[in-house]
C-alpha cells in the first residue's frame, strides 16, 4: 500500500501519527535504544523498493 504524502489530506499523516504505548514497551524489550539508532522500517523498505 503506498501513500502519497504530497496529497493535501495525507500531508501531515506521517508527522502526526501516534504510537501505541505497548508497541514502544515491546520495542524497548527487543532493542537497546541507548546504543542503536532505531529506524522506521516502512520508510527503509520504501526507499529500497524505489532503487
Amino acid at each position: 500500500m503506498s501513500i502519497n504524502f504530497n496529497h493535501e489530506k495525507n500531508r501531515t499523516s506521517y508527522a502526526k501519527r501516534q504510537v501505541d504505548e505497548t508497541w514502544l514497551t515491546k520495542l524497548r524489550e527487543l532493542v537497546n535504544t541507548n546504543i542503536k539508532k532505531v529506524l522506521d522500517i516502512v520508510m527503509v523498505a520504501e526507499f529500497i523498493q524505489k532503487r
